[in-house]
């Protein structure tokens, strides 16, 4: 069986500057967490094993400090080039394929019928705009269980010139005309049985 060829495959673009920006903003409040939680579980850790009394706190405590410093900037900076590199959303006629990261970390694939798309949206945050980049969200009612957390597909930084968003709303509604001719057409065929049975 032939391999159906898409007609619009899109990767988000990794955008060195911007990612650079998100790995500081990131590490602004991972440092918190990892010093906080990762210091007082190690002090603990310490504690348990007798060696709690050799090492201050403070000690335990800058050390996690400069490590996460240290560390998180450039963690985040690989794991997004990484997850970018394999993402990837291939539409077809009636469909969509895509391979993304979940969190950058969890590999999902997903297929998402067009009959299914309720809405589609372009939005960029202020750090994209500076990049001229953009986000596009394909809106899927039922597709997330959470029901506060964003219920469908987001292709983010997209660079603007490519302008997809007119290309992906006429997939969709030439998806839709079809299956609008192709149930016009049961119903003729339908009443044409009717009629032939009749005489």
């Amino acid at each position: 069986m032939e391999k159906k060829q898409p007609l619009l495959t899109i990767r988000p673009h990794f955008d060195q500057g911007l990612v650079t920006l998100q790995a500081l903003i990131f590490t602004g409040v991972g440092f918190m967490l990892t010093t906080i939680i990762g210091g007082t579980l190690f002090y603990i850790l310490l504690n348990l094993i007798g060696l709690g009394r050799f090492v201050a706190a403070g000690y335990v405590y800058g050390f996690f400090l400069v490590g996460s410093l240290v560390v998180l900037p450039p963690l985040f900076f690989e794991l997004k080039k990484k997850a970018y590199s394999r993402t990837v959303f291939r539409f077809y006629e009636d469909y969509l394929d895509c391979q993304y990261f979940q969190f950058l970390l969890s590999p999902r694939r997903e297929r998402v019928r067009y009959r299914d798309i309720s809405n589609v949206t372009q939005a960029g945050g202020a750090l994209q705009s500076q990049r001229m980049l953009t986000s596009i969200l394909i809106s899927v009612p039922g597709m997330n269980r959470h029901p506060r957390a964003f219920s469908g597909l987001k292709i983010e930084d997209i660079p603007q010139r490519l302008d997809l968003m007119p290309r992906i709303l006429d997939l969709v509604e030439k998806s839709e005309y079809r299956a609008m001719a192709r149930a016009a057409g049961a119903v003729t065929a339908g009443v044409n049985t009717g009629n032939v049975q009749q005489g």
